[in-house]
């Protein structure tokens, strides 16, 4: 196994290193000073529930906000469509997006490192072919 790591997977694991190590970092940030960015949102607490422009917290508080509506149609905007930033009063958990992280973390780089070999692969059995015909 160690005889198959030349040069360019070397460097390819490096920056695999480094692109884990910036997403992470990136990741612990948004969490840590609850700033929703890529990686991490703002929800609002579990147990809040949502009737017309009330909104009641898990402690019995009811809230009164605007909630925006649909022009076309008239409708309330869903809890999930709603920018709970705009609203302080309503308290707010920050949550991780495992998906986005999931995605940028290992999906992408895996995806590259695949395309990449095989590149590789495709461009030294073209060039083996050349040297053949001399």
């Amino acid at each position: 196994m160690i005889s198959m790591l030349n040069g360019w997977r070397r460097m390819g694991i490096v920056l695999l290193s480094i692109w884990l190590i910036g997403i992470a970092s990136i990741t612990i940030y948004e969490f840590v000073t609850h700033t929703p960015l890529f990686f991490s949102s703002q929800n609002i607490p579990k147990g809040t529930t949502m009737t017309g422009n009330n909104v009641t917290l898990p402690n019995g508080k009811v809230v009164t906000i605007k909630v925006p509506q649909d022009l076309l149609t008239g409708e309330l905007a869903k809890p999930w469509e709603i920018n709970w930033s705009l609203y302080p009063e309503i308290p707010k958990i920050t949550i991780i997006n495992w998906k986005q992280l999931g995605l940028s973390g290992i999906v992408i780089p895996l995806t590259l490192w695949i395309i990449i070999e095989f590149l590789v692969i495709a461009i030294a059995w073209i060039a083996r072919g050349f040297k053949e015909i001399r």
